[in-house]
């Protein structure tokens, strides 16, 4: 994993608790205790989720996802489940998500995870600073 801050001037978008973007940019999000964060890219999108089932559901992130589907083949996905998340509900959101688009080419990343993370998803891959 490669490690670096999202720079502003390079047009990354800050995803905020409970909030789901599909980009051409670099998507980042911090923050994450018992939210968890589902994220991928392809060679030309970006596509990040900061999790917190209070304010989002699985429902909503296939309805994001759904429109772009076409343009969206064999992303690389990353799931990254909160530090203090074991069986918490951000993971059936993200699981429900998983498989209603039937992706099989998913990464857990739970090394060294903490809640003062920064997690980056660009087209090139996913950082953790």
């Amino acid at each position: 994993m490669v490690y670096s801050i999202c720079n502003f001037s390079e047009g990354c978008n800050f995803i905020e608790e409970g909030q789901a973007k599909i980009s051409d940019s670099d998507l980042y999000t911090c923050c994450i205790g018992t939210c968890s964060v589902l994220c991928f890219h392809t060679s030309t999108h970006t596509f990040m989720s900061h999790i917190d089932p209070m304010k989002i559901t699985a429902q909503d992130i296939i309805d994001i996802l759904t429109p772009h589907t076409k343009n969206i083949q064999n992303p690389v996905v990353f799931f990254i489940p909160g530090p203090w998340c074991d069986k918490c509900d951000s993971l059936k959101v993200a699981q429900a998500v998983i498989r209603h688009f039937d992706w099989s080419n998913v990464e857990t990343v739970t090394d060294n995870i903490e809640w003062k993370n920064v997690f980056t998803i660009t087209t090139h891959g996913l950082t953790v600073s």
